[in-house]
């Protein structure tokens, strides 16, 4: 299982900052995520106490599904917290997905899960992409917020990564443009590379202004957005 740790510089110590009650968990399916977001959330308090100040900036963690995904504001924090505010789309409770990435100020939830009461489970999306409202954690419904599914080539998501100021989604038959149109719509996805998709979430390296990664192909690329790709 993986554990969420901070390290105190002044006893040179680990200090588990894993909320009470959670194992959270990891494995070759399910990678860990991370990302560091700023927001203007009012009901997200240091401490998880509303007699302190709001909690503007924090650290998204997510496990790849197996548990809720995180949040901690730094050391006014005492310890993780889960993220909240799904309004319904998952039961108004926690959020789990494959990964948690950011771009124009909103987190992303590559294959978020959507809790069904019903049956009590978490049901896969294995294309859809999430985001909240702009510079909210906790806000998912309502103007700015939304969902697409990335069906037009057939594929599943595998991991995405930033580039050059853009977004982009690869599935295991092609890469996707989360393209930023703003407005009501806010992303307009599109398919850029139709033939080449990711063969495992940890072959993507991003480096400067390049994605370096193994193809489905089983081979070795250089990615610099758009259809430019190289095979090195």
């Amino acid at each position: 299982g993986c554990v969420c740790f901070q390290e105190s510089i002044e006893f040179s110590e680990w200090d588990d900052i894993t909320q009470a009650d959670l194992t959270m968990q990891s494995s070759v399916d399910y990678p860990i995520s991370t990302v560091v977001i700023s927001h203007d959330d009012a009901d997200i308090f240091l401490n998880e106490d509303p007699l302190q100040s709001p909690a503007y900036e924090h650290i998204v963690i997510c496990d790849g599904g197996l548990t809720n995904i995180q949040r901690w504001a730094g050391d006014g924090d005492a310890d993780c917290a889960d993220l909240l505010g799904a309004d319904g789309y998952s039961g108004g409770t926690g959020h789990r997905a494959l990964q948690v990435g950011m771009t124009q100020n909103r987190l992303i939830l590559v294959s978020p899960k959507e809790y069904d009461a019903g049956s009590r489970t978490w049901v896969e999306n294995r294309t859809r992409v999430r985001w909240p409202q702009i510079a909210k954690l906790q806000s998912w419904t309502g103007t700015g917020s939304g969902a697409v599914d990335l069906r037009d080539t057939g594929g599943l998501n595998v991991w995405s990564a930033p580039l050059a100021g853009e977004f982009y989604v690869y599935q295991d038959n092609s890469i996707w443009n989360l393209r930023y149109v703003g407005g009501t719509t806010v992303f307009d996805p599109r398919p850029v590379v139709h033939d080449l998709g990711l063969l495992d979430s940890r072959l993507l390296i991003p480096h400067g202004n390049v994605h370096y990664f193994v193809g489905s192909d089983w081979n070795i690329y250089a990615y610099y957005g758009g259809t430019i790709k190289k095979a090195i």
